[in-house]
């Protein structure tokens, strides 16, 4: 959609350079948008099927064929060194090489895709690329049509504009629809964490005002104090303000992060803290069943979480109901990172697992499931949970250590 706003029909300046410049971005922007439908198809479903892959090469090969021609043939037409009207430029080939492949092989991708995921990840990938999805199906059923009447004009002759009219009115339907389609699927299936991006939003846009504000008050106070000085004096000193100011965003960046934090995000900045509190105090906690039950009972009210569930290592090859083989075990071992479960077939239910490290070795999975509210896990959060399953991890290890000399010192005995 935004490459088809600098469009020739769309851009006209009274300079033809500038409208020549405008069709090489209409081309290089809109075919590549059409290649990320399928790298964002190739987000879901790890790893990607051969058929998958290869789809997703193809989107790419045939958007960056179609950018190179498009731009070729805009300049040539800039340069009145290509006419056009030949079939070189608007023959049935080119028609079905411009308009038809490089939207096909996307949505096949995410076709392919689809019927790979399963459950939750599939709701989810569903409800993003439906409108998307929606807009570029209308698209490729435009460019057959498309095809299909040129076909028809080289052959007969006769040319009908009326079924390319009703197939540019359906397409500007469809661009009507997508952006609205997809904010209510952001929003109503909370497919994005909306009030993390406000914060994000908010912060970035304190910082600025603040950093902004404190540059021009500064240049007013410098240029009432050294009206006097010469206009070089006065540069280096705007220069010394400016660096100044520089290497005080940091600085900024976080008291701005934290008093939005304490005033528009109370809840979940005190969430927060109660998770990482808990982790900070996991290694006071002398058995093993309370530490257990205390770590569900924090996440399940601080966190949110549906259910939680420990997959601790029995020393037997298996992770609580899983194997030590199992996929997800596998990553957690040699990753050491957040996983999310949706991205691959595993044994372990939920949506994200946290590995549980002690000593450098896997001694559990920390697994989590959607939240009750039905928003993602923030980043902010996410850390806070793994520092926590680490803890966890270390303090269960410790007392695991701790009961094995127990008996080993009450069989000695005996």
């Amino acid at each position: 959609m935004l490459g088809s706003t600098f469009l020739p029909n769309n851009w006209v300046t009274p300079w033809t350079a500038a409208d020549a410049v405008a069709g090489v971005l209409a081309v290089l922007v809109g075919y590549w948008g059409y290649a990320l439908f399928a790298t964002y198809a190739m987000l879901f479903a790890r790893p990607p099927t051969l058929l998958r892959r290869s789809l997703g090469w193809l989107s790419y090969g045939s958007a960056g064929l179609v950018a190179l021609y498009g731009t070729v043939a805009t300049v040539g037409v800039w340069t009145r060194t290509a006419d056009p009207d030949q079939a070189w430029y608007f023959g049935v080939l080119p028609q079905v090489i411009t308009s038809i492949l490089p939207i096909l092989f996307p949505v096949l991708c995410v076709i392919a895709t689809l019927a790979q995921t399963r459950g939750a990840e599939r709701a989810r990938m569903a409800w993003a690329s439906a409108s998307v999805g929606f807009l570029f199906l209308v698209y490729l059923i435009g460019g057959v049509i498309g095809v299909i009447a040129t076909f028809h004009t080289s052959h007969t002759g006769a040319y009908s504009p009326s079924i390319l009219n009703l197939v540019y009115q359906v397409e500007n339907i469809a661009m009507f629809i997508a952006p609205i389609g997809l904010t209510y699927a952001l929003l109503s299936r909370r497919l994005l964490d909306v009030g993390f991006v406000i914060n994000q939003a908010a912060v970035y846009s304190g910082v600025s005002i603040i950093v902004v504000g404190l540059f021009m008050l500064g240049e007013w106070v410098l240029g009432t104090w050294f009206s006097h000085v010469s206009h070089m004096t006065n540069l280096e000193v705007s220069a010394a303000l400016a660096i100044g100011l520089g290497f005080s965003v940091r600085a900024i960046h976080t008291r701005v992060d934290g008093t939005l934090d304490r005033v528009f995000f109370r809840k979940r900045h005190d969430d927060e803290i109660a998770i990482r509190a808990f982790a900070d105090e996991a290694a006071e906690v002398t058995g093993d069943a309370t530490l257990l039950r205390s770590t569900k009972e924090t996440l399940e009210t601080h966190a949110g979480a549906s259910f939680v569930t420990l997959a601790m290592d029995d020393g037997r090859g298996h992770y609580g109901d899983v194997s030590e083989d199992d996929p997800a075990i596998v990553v957690l071992r040699e990753r050491h990172k957040p996983l999310d479960l949706q991205t691959l077939s595993t044994g372990l239910r939920g949506d994200f697992a946290y590995p549980m490290i002690a000593r450098g070795r896997l001694v559990g999975a920390l697994v989590l499931g959607s939240k009750r509210s039905g928003e993602s896990y923030a980043p902010d959060e996410s850390r806070a949970i793994m520092h926590l399953a680490h803890s966890v991890g270390s303090a269960l290890h410790i007392l695991f250590l701790a009961k094995v000399l127990q008996e080993h010192h009450l069989g000695a005995n005996l």
